[in-house]
């Protein structure tokens, strides 16, 4: 119920228009409001759900959806999604993000800067002589 009327505010569309993004929403999702908004933010940046300035209001691509995201579950998606993210970042990121899994699961904002020093990753990227 959260869930659909979120979309609903989100989107201005009716509950009745809302109930199978709602489902899709929420199976993906586990509910979580965090993973909901960034469901929903994917969909829009691949042009699943946008704004029509023709009709002015919001589209739902529904074969689209149906066929890219009904037969996942929500780990595997999840997964996808963050690793797509990660590999958006600055390779000088994404190197300091690979030291720091290293370290465990908290780093001080000492090392990490220490991860992001240039010479440093140079050195860790040539191979031993």
């Amino acid at each position: 119920e959260e869930a659909n009327a979120l979309i609903t505010d989100a989107f201005h569309f009716s509950k009745k228009v809302t109930t199978f993004l709602t489902d899709l929403v929420y199976q993906k999702t586990n509910g979580n409001a965090f993973c909901i908004t960034q469901f929903l933010q994917s969909l829009c940046g691949e042009r699943l759900i946008q704004w029509s300035s023709v009709l002015k209001c919001w589209e739902i691509d529904t074969k689209s959806i149906i066929t890219q995201f009904v037969p996942e579950d929500v780990p595997d998606y999840s997964i996808r999604k963050l690793v797509r993210k990660i590999l958006q970042l600055p390779s000088k990121t994404q190197h300091a993000l690979q030291m720091m899994s290293c370290v465990g699961s908290k780093c001080s904002e000492s090392t990490m800067l220490l991860f992001l020093d240039e010479e440093m990753i140079k050195r860790a990227d040539k191979p031993n002589q």
